[in-house]
């Protein structure tokens, strides 16, 4: 039996040219960990008029790693815009600059869940 994907590469970079990406993206990684099963301490995922009140996308403090996320806390930012090499950039710059040593020794950075596509993966 042939698999079929639900959704390719074309598909979610089709998606991530639309408006309403940008305020669902995060939304969506918070339901696909949510449907992991674990029991998390902590998981805040801004979502639709909530991306505009600035600071980190998301967190989560999960008492057990996978595949997809860390055991621990992490801090999540996550894009559906073209250019996201220079916004990882940018954001952890912002992010590193404006914690403080403690919370950076205990928080690990994701930015790694994007729609776009990269233009190259160097």
């Amino acid at each position: 039996m042939k698999h079929e994907a639900l959704v390719n590469a074309t598909d979610l970079d089709q998606w991530a040219q639309k408006n309403e990406s940008k305020a669902l993206l995060a939304k969506l990684i918070r339901r696909l960990l949510q449907a992991s099963a674990v029991k998390f301490k902590r998981i805040d995922f801004q979502s639709e008029e909530g991306i505009y009140t600035g600071g980190w996308d998301g967190f989560l403090d999960s008492p057990q790693a996978s595949t997809y996320f860390m055991r621990g806390l992490s801090g999540w930012e996550v894009s559906a815009q073209e250019g996201v090499t220079a916004k990882a950039n940018k954001v952890y710059l912002a992010r590193t600059k404006n914690s403080k040593s403690a919370d950076r020794r205990k928080t690990a950075f994701v930015f790694g869940v994007m729609a776009a596509r990269m233009a190259s993966r160097s």
